[in-house]
């Protein structure tokens, strides 16, 4: 499982300069903001010259040209600017969004079988979306907050101080004590919005195994059983949620009540000090402006410690799917796949799923001929279909090593070897698309004459063609509008297209209505002509078309020959084949 507790770099400088790409627009913004900012802070100090210089200084003809100055100010500079700044920073947002997500998918992509089934998808896909989201919004909110937060509040400090220093620093000293309390409260906001995002995370993958497992669901008619279990993570969640809520409930008034202080130091001393004739009536009012635009920062600097703890939880399960090592590599000198028909070699192949358990292959070996039709025969567990997995690399054997002539698999680039090999397995995988584009899969650039030939040659034409839609139809999610045996045909007809050298078939017609079974070995057999074939079967009639069958018993290979050398032999193989056709022609107990 995906694990944010490493040693990886989760640092606010490594999840900001995730915004390098864009820092031309994001210094524009900037630009903007610093220009916006103090414009719209220019108010207060034209309520202090009405009232000095208009009201008390009775110089009333200069009122309308003050007035259409803070007017044309705060318009053109203030609102103008700051539509402008909003805009590139929004912009920004959803370039972000959109790049970062693209690359936590690439590197998803590049990870092995072995890898993506170790995770849980549900808590993947919210990763990659939710997480991603949530960056997103805190990264651009805690940065324009920051920034709009920390220019204001230079611009304030600088125009009270220059009023009246001694108020300045009055009003400013309770801000030390604000950081104080933000200081405390940061360890465990982060604590909390770490829990909350795994939570999530766990949500995801229990939606996602619900929605995926509902037929069984409700087979067993335990649609109210899920219904609880589901309720009791969404219970842990929003629990997890409300402590969040709970804590700023209480930092944030305070943070506020403390703030509000510097209302009454501003109007207490400034009050005193007109008294005093030290300050002036319109000051006293410039300060009744300026606090609000005060309070503002105050509040902003419990709430922006909230968004980038928000940004560092999110940021963490992201960059646990971006660090984590790629576990499927090629060699330094991997190269494109040069030699054609040629034979495969396993020698001294050991593989385990996971180092703790033993191997499911030991020190396998075996050689198939160009052309060969080898079948892997035996029980569950024995490493039939570990061995086709091996062959078309989703996993590195620990010991030993696979050529393709004389180059090592490990040696040939992945992307070069896969297009050589074809695979149909026991329950072919349809995308929710057309079927065209399903059996397009196989080569994106065959032609539709191509695909219909595919079609025709899986037995999969006449069905398609009887559709509404015909090759347009939508197969609906995992293929579920077509029977079994209609998706294995989809499967076969995407194999043709692929037209492979080697091709792998795991299980292919177990799976599949009985009326389906003769035609799909038809279309098999025909894919199956001069190509070299690995397939596993339960059907002794499938099996029988090999021209060679390794008997496997979970320790290694116990029979070797032709299917006809075996049932001679009397061996493991002729009392499993014999069993197997016993079961056949007994048909379905009624």
């Amino acid at each position: 499982m995906l694990s944010t507790s490493g040693p990886a770099d989760y640092s606010y400088r490594r999840i900001f300069s995730e915004l390098q790409p864009y820092r031309l627009r994001l210094a524009l913004g900037t630009f903007c903001l610093l220009i916006a900012a103090p414009a719209g802070l220019i108010h207060p100090l034209v309520w202090m010259f009405v009232v000095d210089e208009v009201l008390v200084g009775g110089k009333l003809v200069l009122l309308v040209p003050a007035l259409a100055a803070m007017v044309i100010v705060h318009v053109v500079f203030s609102i103008l600017l700051g539509a402008l700044r909003d805009r590139l920073f929004e912009a920004v947002g959803v370039d972000f969004c959109r790049d970062l997500r693209n690359r936590v998918y690439r590197k998803l992509n590049s990870q092995p079988i072995g890898y993506l089934n170790r995770q849980r998808t549900g808590d993947l896909m919210s990763r990659v979306i939710a997480d991603v989201d949530a960056m997103q919004g805190s990264m651009l909110h805690g940065l324009t907050n920051v920034l709009q937060e920390g220019a204001a509040f230079l611009v304030v400090l600088i125009a009270i101080c220059s009023l009246n220093w001694k108020i300045g620093l009055a009003t400013f000293l309770p801000l030390f004590v604000v950081f104080l309390i933000v200081r405390a409260y940061t360890p465990r906001v982060r604590q909390i919005h770490r829990a909350s995002r795994e939570l999530l995370g766990q949500l995801g993958s229990k939606l996602q195994d619900n929605l995926a497992g509902m037929l069984v669901t409700k087979a067993f008619a335990q649609e109210q059983a899920e219904e609880q279990r589901f309720e009791a993570q969404t219970d842990r969640h929003a629990a997890k949620l409300r402590e969040g809520i709970k804590l700023r409930a209480t930092v944030f008034p305070l943070a506020h009540l403390i703030g509000f202080t510097t209302n009454a130091i501003m109007l207490g001393m400034g009050a005193w000090l007109v008294v005093e004739g030290e300050f002036t009536l319109g000051g006293l009012v410039a300060l009744r402006g300026y606090w609000w635009q005060l309070n503002g920062p105050i509040k902003a600097v419990a709430q922006i410690s909230d968004i980038l703890q928000r940004l560092q939880a999110a940021g963490q399960r992201v960059y646990a799917i971006l660090d984590a090592p790629v576990e499927l590599v090629d060699a330094s000198a991997a190269r494109p796949l040069t030699q054609a028909r040629a034979p495969l070699h396993l020698r001294n192949v050991t593989f385990a799923y996971e180092p703790a358990r033993p191997p499911v292959l030991a020190n396998f070996s075996c050689t198939i001929r160009p052309g060969e039709r080898l079948a892997l025969a035996g029980a569950s567990g024995a490493g039939k279909s570990t061995l086709l997995y091996l062959l078309a690399r989703f996993y590195d054997p620990q010991g030993g090593e696979i050529l393709w002539g004389e180059q090592p698999l490990r040696s040939i680039a992945q992307g070069s070897w896969r297009p050589h090999l074809g695979m149909v397995l026991q329950d072919t995988f349809l995308f929710h698309e057309s079927l065209r584009a399903n059996i397009l899969y196989g080569r994106p650039q065959a032609s539709d004459a191509e695909v219909v030939i595919a079609a025709r040659r899986a037995n999969a034409h006449d069905f398609i063609a009887a559709l509404p839609h015909g090759y347009e139809s939508v197969v609906g999610e995992r293929g579920v509008k077509l029977s079994g045996g209609q998706r294995q045909r989809i499967g076969v007809a995407r194999a043709f297209l692929s037209n492979p050298e080697v091709l792998l078939l795991d299980e292919p017609t177990s799976s599949v209505e009985p009326e389906s079974e003769e035609i799909i070995q038809q279309s098999l057999l025909e894919l199956m002509e001069g190509r070299t074939v690995v397939l596993t079967s339960h059907r002794p009639s499938l099996l029988a078309r090999a021209d060679r069958v390794l008997m496997l018993d979970g320790t290694g290979i116990v029979e070797d020959g032709s299917p006809q050398e075996l049932l001679t032999r009397g061996g493991p193989f002729a009392e499993m084949y014999r069993g197997w056709q016993e079961s056949l022609n007994r048909g379905p107990v009624r």
